[in-house]
């Protein structure tokens, strides 16, 4: 392999932040000539040009790529068909590197030559958990346990030929808006040992937690899809569970009166079963 780390970043909308992603990168505690960075840029160009941005970063090893197809999925597959490196990632286009994140990855992969897939966690520049509580303990991740450890900004995956892609039909730009990061580690849960560690970590600022109808059901359509793909025994169970965690979500709403928390509840019990009903397995790519 020409590089120890290829990065894969899809971008769309955003600019600073891919200079501050960057920025991050230049502060790392690691040999930056050993790292390529592949920026897929669904961008057009008269509202966001991201060359202007690169340009000021000739010293990393940057490839541009512009994409006129949006999709996260889709985009994420053409930045790991150019990356060179034994090592991937795919970082989010507002996160960013801690100076030993990379480091603390290599050295995992050294440590457990059987896994494929190393986890880590997000957290903010004050050290709290991001989006969920993360465990500060070590975990093996397995079909019963994968679901509340994954994010794909924390996913760090070896090269090979077997390397899994993403699946274009789930994802953000997609009808079926989620879990594409899911399915790719439920998948290597089935060919290799997959390891979350606390070692790793990597900034995302706090997430909007007024989380829109719109994101709602395409979020739960994308759950259905991914668990249609996979069905098997413990997605069949952890789709249940998540229906009835949802259904009574939704009860609890309707006992306070909550129009906004009715709308958002029914939209996550219905569009997750319209999700798992209109998935078919031969729409994967």
């Amino acid at each position: 392999m020409k590089y120890k780390f290829s990065l894969i970043m899809a971008t769309q909308g955003r600019d600073k932040e891919i200079g501050l992603f960057l920025e991050s990168i230049k502060q790392l505690d690691y040999n930056l000539q050993e790292v390529q960075i592949i920026i897929v840029d669904q961008n057009d160009v008269e509202k966001i040009n991201l060359e202007e941005i690169i340009s000021e970063y000739t010293s990393l090893n940057i490839v541009h790529i512009k994409s006129k197809i949006k999709g996260l999925s889709y985009n994420r597959n053409i930045g790991l068909e150019n990356a060179e490196g034994e090592y991937i990632a795919y970082p989010d286009d507002d996160c960013e590197y801690y100076p030993n994140t990379l480091k603390e990855v290599e050295a995992l992969f050294q440590k457990n030559p059987e896994s494929n897939l190393i986890l880590g966690r997000i957290i903010d520049k004050s050290g709290n958990d991001v989006i969920r509580k993360w465990s500060k303990q070590t975990i093996n991740i397995t079909k019963n346990n994968f679901f509340t450890n994954v994010s794909s900004i924390t996913m760090f995956l070896r090269s090979s030929k077997d390397v899994y892609r993403f699946n274009e039909k789930l994802g953000v730009g997609t009808y079926f808006g989620s879990c594409e990061d899911t399915d790719i580690v439920y998948r290597y849960t089935k060919s290799s040992r997959v390891v979350y560690s606390p070692k790793i970590e990597v900034y995302h600022p706090h997430p909007n937690q007024d989380v829109s109808v719109e994101k709602v059901k395409s979020y739960s359509l994308g759950f259905g899809g991914f668990v249609k793909s996979n069905l098997d025994f413990h997605t069949f169970v952890l789709f249940f569970k998540v229906l009835v965690y949802h259904v009574l979500k939704l009860v609890g709403a309707l006992m306070a009166l909550n129009k906004n928390k009715i709308l958002r509840g029914w939209n996550s019990v219905y569009c997750r079963v319209k999700g798992f009903l209109e998935y078919t397995k031969n729409e994967r790519e």
